[in-house]
């Protein structure tokens, strides 16, 4: 925990816990029916109001304890370190609980956007300013990260959902929501269908291979969750990997309170120099007579 001063952390935590709902100290998972050996990580209620009663717990069966030596000049973070710090390893569940009488609701298993692993990263100890809120922290100081810090982040009014973040490199961002359903009473991992289109630049234009789109239903989206909204409920953004031998990627994504998802179109775009379908929009040359 990052020292600012009982003052100033009293004061953070009134100003900021009426936004993102009330935050619990992990405990013992004794309260709870955990496999022998679960370590609870966090818990999080869901603000009366919405429903009584109910809380998230994000909790691990046997993790893996990854200390990576505290920050400093001569330990630095590299690229990666922003969504890691120090952390857990291993399986990781977030489950719903009835609070009234400690029992769970459902659980699903939180794994990352690469593979069938059933693993996940958890942070404890990680620098402020980059991707999870580390309360009581300036930039520049590594403390406790809120992992379940509920907040409306998919534009439906309601401080319900987090987020979390798996970063490979410098570029390239992986994005997960999760969050409370009150219509379901269940906590869910929202999904997101894409409508995914390539396009090469061609002479200033833009020509679509129509038998290359496709759609695709994902849990994981590249800084979708990072972004500022365009207006609640709608993103708009671009990711130019196009410098680093890749495309430059569009993305324009809705929230469907009805289905509980997300829809939207990613449009990437190769240049031209790079085109693997080039010839289908080149003239053909005329046989020769």
């Amino acid at each position: 925990m990052c020292n600012n001063g009982r003052v100033r952390l009293a004061i953070w935590c009134l100003l900021l816990v009426p936004a993102l709902g009330t935050l619990l100290h992990a405990q013992p998972a004794a309260d709870l029916i955990l496999p022998p050996g679960a370590v609870v990580i966090e818990r999080a209620a869901i603000p009366q109001g919405i429903h009584p009663d109910r809380e998230l717990v994000l909790w691990m069966p046997s993790p893996k304890k990854n200390d990576r030596g505290a920050f400093s000049e001569s330990n630095p973070y590299m690229c990666p370190d922003r969504t890691l710090g120090s952390y857990y390893s291993g399986p990781t569940r977030i489950s719903l609980v009835d609070a009234s009488v400690h029992r769970l609701i459902n659980t699903i298993s939180l794994r990352g956007p690469w593979g069938d692993q059933d693993s996940f990263n958890v942070s404890y100890r990680i620098l402020a300013d980059y991707n999870y809120l580390v309360p009581g922290c300036k930039h520049g100081q590594e403390g406790k990260p809120k992992l379940l810090a509920l907040r409306d982040l998919n534009g439906d009014g309601l401080p319900l959902e987090t987020a979390f973040f798996e970063a490979e490199a410098c570029m390239g961002l992986m994005t997960t929501l999760i969050g409370y359903s009150p219509k379901q009473d269940r906590v869910i991992q929202y999904q997101v269908e894409l409508k995914i289109t390539p396009k090469n630049a061609v002479e200033d234009r833009q020509v679509v291979n129509p038998d290359a789109v496709r759609t695709e239903t994902t849990g994981w989206v590249d800084y979708l969750f990072a972004e500022k909204p365009s207006s609640p409920g709608h993103w708009s953004y671009e990711i130019d990997y196009s410098g680093r031998g890749g495309t430059l990627n569009r993305y324009r994504v809705r929230y469907d309170p009805s289905r509980e998802m997300f829809f939207g179109d990613l449009i990437r775009i190769e240049p031209a120099e790079r085109a693997p379908f080039l010839d289908l929009v080149r003239p053909k040359p005329k046989p020769a007579r």
